[in-house]
């Protein structure tokens, strides 16, 4: 009975002036020794992790490796600037309110 072992490799290539990953998946038979590894599934995608998905890698710990030789860091968030006030305090400008200024203008009124 043949052993069959899974091997993954990742690159980059720039394609339209757009960094595109490449994700490949081979497969190896451990018994048969004059056999070169077969590509099994690859993947393509400008994100990383769609790639991976596309060639089937599913294992966390693959994913952390192969984003490691290609130096890649999860980003686990989007940092959304968020505009801080005191209770009470009144904004620079009314047309922050938008019922007051479309009052002003009779387009509504409340």
């Amino acid at each position: 009975m043949t052993m069959k072992k899974s091997f993954y490799t990742a690159y980059t290539r720039v394609i339209n002036r757009r960094t595109h990953y490449f994700v490949k998946r081979y497969d190896t038979f451990t018994d048969l020794k004059d056999i070169p590894p077969i590509l099994d599934a690859m993947g393509m995608h400008t994100d990383f992790l769609v790639a991976c998905k596309f060639a089937g890698v599913e294992n966390d710990s693959i994913i952390r490796q192969l984003m490691e030789e290609l130096n890649l860091t999860r980003s686990s968030g989007k940092v959304v600037s968020i505009e801080l006030r005191k209770r009470g305090e009144e904004r620079e400008s009314p047309i922050w309110y938008p019922q007051y200024w479309l009052s002003k203008l009779k387009w509504a009124h409340i």
